[in-house]
């Protein structure tokens, strides 16, 4: 047998079963079993274990996580051991199972893959990326040491770096108050019974730290860890120095950051490797300590530094063998995107449009609009930029098309608040005449003019409506809806009337309705053509997307009853025609007359097979109503 998985257990029946059947690829695929030490629990968990495996052994807790650990291990049959925590669930295991089918694992004494540590259960926000020792193989004399923070004595080189990332939620709020309680008192024994080693004292400084009394005792054992490693040259001082920068930052501790910064940078070669996984994560702090300090053009340069390297170390996939023991707290996409935040800042302050709109394009807001506080920062600063462009500029970012037009488009409404108004109208024209690619908004620069031609009482009003909206790309609609201006002769010149309506849908939901509320004079045969149009474009294109667009027949059978009502039964056009057929078919479900249905919807497909995945969807509605009737 190549692979045993090890774990330990106790009282984890709310996540155990999501944390095994991740695990299933890898014990599907390679010669592996799984085995599982208990240790006292009271709820299902050994049910749950029994599930997955028929190794589910039991072990008395004494304090001792090596001892609970090497009860498994000492029964172990792979060639390798493979450590797992029930509160860690693997989002892709095709790199451990690779090196093992492959026979790549035979040319290593040890592998690791990354824990992703998050603080909350949500997996939102913040996270830190941690490389442990997990995967090592089994010799004679292979056991765990150490009562807490655990490992095997025989990890060593060579090591391969694996690829598979397992989320990991031991370490949101609730569980690391109650874990720092119980890990403190297993390090002081340590302390007291072992040979003192620079990792130890760092584990006392994480320990210490959570609490709300430890930060002094915190830092003593931090100062210790580092007089040690520079007393016997060892380069763990690497990860120490790092706790220090991330400690210091975030006390507000700036000058002391930048002293360690300088400290770190000067240490002997004795201590050097050449390039060093750490060194991301110090320049970024050090950035950090340098903005917190207003000192903007300092720090625009050593986030600089740190896209540069970041940037070597991702295409080179560097990674050096302090990545082992160091939290990636700034290293990971996410702290990417949040620096770039920090670097256009810092060129706002200095005046450096230039530098601010490449970052500005190298990472869009578009990327992050499920972070909001970042997506509406990024929005910001848009603003500002645009307002940093002299006229020429600004016209020509504004009609480049592509994806960064679009964003700066959205940030536009707010810079011509801003912008003088004879400015304001020289650009719109220029951007008129510029024939701009995107239908949505070289049709909402008109409106614009005529909104800003009123002076402020119309910059409120848009102001009101933007807000009010959010910011989205259904400006047109907000606007002209709730002015009262017919939308149609515009949204029937636009060529991508789908996409501009699916994303304000809500706009026009109930639409009959809003016609009729809205000071709209004379509505034309056309107006509600071009609606019955947006509407089956957009069903049509949530339909494509996997999306649900059951909320939408309702309005669209009341458009056909509409346009029946007010242009009679002659040449009906193809689209109408589609939208009474699905008002017939709303009607005939009511009334739960299914054979009805069926008639109506063959109907619906003789009229153009486009129609297609709308028949089939309301032949699925239909279908689950009546299994509910018939039950």
């Amino acid at each position: 047998m190549i692979l045993t998985i090890g774990m330990i257990v106790k009282n984890e029946e709310k996540i155990l079963r999501r944390c095994l059947e991740a695990l299933q690829p890898i014990l599907k695929n390679v010669d592996s079993e799984l085995i599982i030490v208990d240790t006292g629990s009271t709820d299902s968990t050994v049910e749950i274990a029994k599930e997955f495996t028929d190794k589910v052994l039991f072990y008395e807790w004494t304090k001792d996580f090596s001892a609970a650990r090497n009860v498994g291990l000492k029964q172990a049959k792979g060639e390798w051991f493979m450590t797992v925590d029930a509160d860690e669930i693997f989002l892709s295991c095709n790199d451990i199972i690779n090196f093992f089918n492959s026979g790549e694992y035979k040319e290593y004494n040890s592998a690791t893959f990354a824990v992703r540590n998050y603080r909350n259960e949500e997996r939102t926000g913040r996270y830190v990326d941690f490389y442990v020792p997990r995967l090592t193989k089994i010799l004679p004399e292979t056991k765990y040491v150490n009562k807490v923070h655990e490992n095997f004595n025989t990890y060593g080189k060579p090591l391969r770096l694996l690829a598979d990332v397992a989320d990991h939620y031991g370490y949101i709020k609730t569980r690391t108050e109650e874990k720092s309680e119980r890990n403190t008192e297993l390090l002081l024994q340590r302390l007291e019974s072992e040979e003192i080693k620079p990792s130890l004292y760092r584990e006392l400084y994480e320990a210490y730290n959570t609490k709300a009394d430890g930060k002094e005792q915190a830092e003593e054992y931090l100062q210790k860890g580092i007089d040690l490693c520079l007393e016997t040259k060892d380069d763990y001082i690497l990860a120490l120095y790092q706790c220090r920068m991330a400690s210091c930052v975030s006390k507000g501790r700036n000058e002391e950051a930048m002293k360690t910064y300088e400290e770190y940078f000067s240490l002997s070669d004795e201590i050097k490797i050449k390039v060093r996984n750490t060194d991301l994560e110090i320049i970024g702090f050090a950035s950090l300590a340098l903005y917190n300090m207003h000192r903007y053009d300092e720090a625009r340069k050593m986030m600089e530094s740190y896209f540069d390297l970041y940037e070597r170390i991702e295409r080179q996939g560097i990674r050096t063998r302090d990545v082992l023991y160091i939290y990636q707290y700034i290293s990971d996409s996410y702290a990417l995107a949040e620096m770039h935040l920090f670097y256009v800042n810092c060129c706002m302050k200095t005046n450096r449009a230039k530098e601010m709109e490449k970052s500005l394009r190298i990472c869009m807001a578009d990327n992050y609009t499920d972070r909001k506080n970042y997506f509406f920062d990024r929005i910001r600063q848009e603003t500002v930029f645009l307002n940093m462009c002299d006229e020429k500029k600004l016209a020509s970012v504004l009609s480049e098309g592509g994806k960064f037009q679009n964003e700066l488009f959205r940030a536009f409404r707010y810079a011509v608040l801003s912008m003088d108004s004879q400015k304001r109208i020289d650009i719109i024209n220029k951007l008129a005449s510029a024939n701009l690619k995107s239908a949505p908004q070289r049709h909402l620069l008109p409106i614009y003019k005529e909104h800003f031609s009123k002076g402020a009482a119309g910059e409120a009003r848009i102001m009101t409506y933007t807000d009010k909206h959010g910011m989205d790309c259904t400006d047109l609609l907000c606007i002209m809806l709730e002015e009262g201006i017919n939308p149609f002769p515009y949204l029937s010149k636009c060529s991508d009337v789908s996409g501009l309506v699916e994303n304000g849908f809500e706009l026009i939901v109930n639409f009959s309705e809003k016609i009729k509320s809205l000071n709209i004079n004379n509505v034309a045969r056309g107006d509600i053509l071009t609606a019955a149009r947006i509407y089956l474009e957009s069903v049509l294109g949530r339909l494509k997307n996997g999306l649900a667009a059951s909320s939408m027949y309702n309005d669209l059978g009341n458009l056909g009853i509409m346009y029946l009502q007010a242009f009679g039964e002659n040449s009906i056009p193809p689209e109408i025609m589609a939208a009474v057929t699905v008002a017939e078919i709303n009607l005939l479900r009511s009334s739960r007359d299914y054979k009805g249905c069926v008639d109506a919807l063959r109907r619906l497909l003789g009229l153009d097979k486009k129609y297609a995945p709308i028949a089939s969807d309301l032949q699925n509605v239909i279908q689950s109503e009546m299994a509910l009737y018939m039950k």
